[in-house]
């Protein structure tokens, strides 16, 4: 890594740090209108204190409908907040990545900036996992109304009582905390839990799939000056094989992203988007620029010295590898990131990082490991 291609890592990577603020903000925001969604729910299996269990047909008929209008009302509301928040995401990203690369080029190179217009398209349209955001959001909606029918259905089979009901839905208060002076109570255990969880990971799947987007559409505006990309994984223990295995991988700046070597890896992994990053929900990786050297560029100009990069246990080189960094944080790290069979096979020297994945980006289980380069025990 070259010290242009260092400081605009550096820059992106704290840049990285703000995002998942702006992002843990923005799921707070989300998460009281389900709060919202959860109370307007309530209400209505309180059935006006009548028990559920004693409801004619059309009284039922006419529940579920209305938990359908609170329902999809809510989701539109969660889907416009998002959609917002992306936009202004696109073009903060893009617009960073123009100053940086200023910067880096010590203002030698006026770098382009994709227009407003074409920075909305990227937040409208930006896949993730191969479905747009509306489209996510949609199911959601669908999900929570399926699983809201099943909570009512399974309570009268059961001739449970109106608060049985409830229970299904929202469970029971675990504690609260204190939001803007009142107590809000924390449930476990109803199935809105799992939709809580569900729709935390697809706002920060969104803001970084739109992120990526943005800076990708930027780097191809540049590619007079930039010539390829890089793969930084966050250096820590919630990193997944997939992103300790890409950790590091160069493509070309070429329409196919042809792998420069040592890297065999395919630039769009089963699991990723055409952005490379992110290649999995709640991914925190990044894709960041190679650029070309200022005698590349005809400039005769010395490179100017690197930085370091921010990672668990301190400040590591920006170019550090997740092998050395593995190395550094001992067996006990490496096999509880791993797994204690994976880890030993990589002391081994038996696997490299990169082939914890098949050469479609696909992870491969211990036993695939073991018996495609000849470790079976």
């Amino acid at each position: 890594m070259t010290p242009k291609d260092q400081q605009l890592a550096e820059a992106m990577l704290t840049r990285s740090i703000a995002l998942m603020r702006f992002t843990a903000t923005e799921r707070g925001n989300v998460l009281r209108l389900l709060r919202t969604m959860e109370e307007e729910l309530t209400e209505l299996l309180t059935f006006s204190g009548k028990p559920l269990t004693a409801i004619k047909r059309e009284d039922k008929a006419r529940l579920l409908r209305q938990a359908r209008e609170i329902i999809d009302r809510m989701y539109g509301e969660v889907r416009d907040q998002v959609a917002g928040s992306l936009v202004d995401v696109g073009k903060i990203e893009a617009a960073a990545i123009v100053a940086g690369l200023s910067k880096a080029f010590q203002a030698m190179i006026e770098p382009n900036l994709p227009t407003d217009a074409y920075l909305k398209r990227i937040a409208d349209n930006t896949l993730i996992d191969g479905a747009p955001s509306a489209e996510w959001w949609q199911r959601q909606a669908g999900d929570t109304l399926f699983r809201f029918k099943a909570a009512v259905q399974q309570g009268l089979a059961q001739g449970e009582t109106n608060a049985e009901i409830i229970q299904r839905v929202r469970g029971t208060a675990n504690g609260f905390t204190m939001v803007e002076g009142k107590r809000v109570y924390n449930y476990t255990g109803g199935f809105m839990q799992a939709t809580r969880a569900n729709v935390a990971a697809l706002v920060q799947t969104s803001v970084q799939t739109v992120a990526n987007a943005a800076r990708m559409d930027t780097f191809e505006a540049n590619d007079d000056v930039i010539k390829g990309l890089r793969q930084l994984s966050t250096l820590d223990s919630h990193t997944t094989p997939v992103c300790v295995a890409y950790s590091g991988a160069e493509w070309k700046m070429d329409e196919e992203r042809t792998p420069v070597a040592p890297n065999k890896l395919p630039f769009i992994s089963p699991k990723g988007a055409a952005t490379g990053t992110p290649r999995h929900w709640n991914c925190r990786s990044l894709m960041v620029p190679v650029t070309k050297t200022f005698r590349e560029l005809g400039i005769d100009l010395p490179e100017f010295p690197g930085t370091t990069r921010s990672a668990t246990g301190g400040p590591v080189a920006a170019d550090m590898t997740f092998d050395a960094f593995l190395k550094r944080k001992g067996d006990a790290f490496a096999d509880d990131l791993l797994g204690p069979g994976r880890a030993q096979l990589w002391r081994e020297k038996k696997i490299t990082l990169t082939q914890l994945l098949d050469q479609n980006g696909r992870p491969l289980t211990l036993k695939e490991l073991k018996r495609k380069y000849g470790a079976v025990q």
